[in-house]
């Protein structure tokens, strides 16, 4: 059913949807977290209001919170229906699947006068009228230090904790987790009936100001994962270590950014890992198609993308991505060098080396994929 590939600017994408956000307006806050298409071309929505809701008086007035709702909106704009949900849940995944709307909804409550810290994560089946069919708990922690993340993808399920801080261990799908590194990351691949296929760990960094962060997932039709991350100092993967240059070395050590992708085929195992960027490149979104070649959008930050490596001369340092400079982002005038930020977008083959890459200058630009 996989794969179609649309790649649009910020300011495009927005002027082809105003007329469908616009019928989500109340007199108080408003917004969608996900929304995907059915094979007629409804969109089905997850989404929240405060205050009186415009695009559907049927819907309650909500004053004191976030009322998060779900809804289906026809190819001409009209609501055809939209229901509350019975909890709050800030994140959203969904895909439509079997006549079902499959989604991993996610939880928190954070109470710091009682000292709970509750995060949660749920997969949740609905009918194509909104109706709930079944909910099964995926992942719950009790612990500030931990996030959760889901990624709900056409060929499965991916969830992710994230464990940042000091402590040595946390507790987490009936199992503890000792950390190696300052950040560990542990993924899940699920079936849709949230049935565990694979369990693989990653660890990054070594103080608060070293980072390991996932910045998008996907699945092929093979049933193999691809993961996207932003790292600074080191990433142990497994099947090999990555390491980043050391931008300041004082009182508190400061290391350069990269940026890898990593593939785990469909038993766990990882089978290829390679950093392909540095320099403040950070992915937004990943897409792979049915020859395995990954799609990326990301952006890179011209302050650091161009770091000054002589000041007497004016040389600067590009920033690569698979061994290939970087356009500059920098923008003079008056003599001053003013920061700006540009984004790109490539393709890669099934081995992460580069076969194109476009440039979108000052305008982000994503990636779409349907099937």
């Amino acid at each position: 059913m996989r794969f179609f590939l649309v790649l649009t600017f910020t300011l495009l994408t927005t002027s082809l949807l105003a007329q469908r956000v616009t019928l989500f307006n109340s007199n108080g806050s408003s917004g969608i977290t996900s929304m995907c298409p059915d094979d007629d071309d409804n969109r089905y929505i997850f989404a929240y209001y405060k205050g009186y809701p415009t695009f559907y008086p049927q819907l309650p007035t909500v004053m004191d919170k976030n009322q998060y709702y779900m809804a289906k909106l026809s190819t001409e704009n009209q609501v055809l229906w939209a229901k509350t949900i019975d909890h709050d849940k800030s994140r959203w995944e969904m895909i439509i699947k079997d006549n079902m709307i499959i989604t991993v909804a996610w939880y928190m409550k954070n109470d710091r006068t009682a000292n709970k810290y509750e995060r949660g994560l749920y997969l949740e089946k609905y009918d194509l009228n909104g109706s709930l069919i079944s909910r099964k708990e995926l992942a719950f922690v009790n612990n500030d230090d931990v996030d959760l993340h889901s990624y709900v993808r056409d060929n499965g399920i991916v969830i992710r904790a994230t464990f940042k801080g000091d402590k040595n261990s946390f507790q987490i799908r009936g199992k503890t987790f000792t950390k190696k590194k300052y950040s560990t990351v542990i993924f899940w691949k699920l079936n849709f009936d949230g049935e565990q296929e694979w369990e693989y760990q990653i660890e990054g960094g070594f103080n608060g100001f070293t980072d390991l962060r996932i910045n998008d997932v996907d699945i092929d039709q093979e049933g193999n994962t691809y993961i996207g991350s932003y790292y600074s100092e080191s990433a142990e993967l497994g099947i090999t270590s990555l390491t980043t240059k050391k931008a300041f070395d004082g009182p508190i050590d400061l290391y350069e950014y990269g940026t890898f992708l990593m593939k785990i085929d469909k038993n766990g195992t990882a089978v290829k890992a390679k950093s392909i960027a540095d320099y403040q490149f950070e992915l937004e979104k990943i897409l792979v198609n049915n020859d395995q070649q990954v799609y990326i959008s990301a952006y890179y930050k011209g302050s650091n993308a161009y770091e000054k490596a002589n000041p007497s001369d004016g040389n600067y340092k590009a920033a690569y991505l698979l061994g290939q400079p970087l356009p500059d982002t920098r923008s003079e005038g008056n003599g001053v060098t003013a920061p700006s930020e540009d984004h790109v977008y490539a393709l890669l083959d099934k081995d992460f080396n580069l076969i194109w890459r476009q440039f979108s200058r000052f305008i982000p630009c994503t990636i779409h994929g349907a099937g």
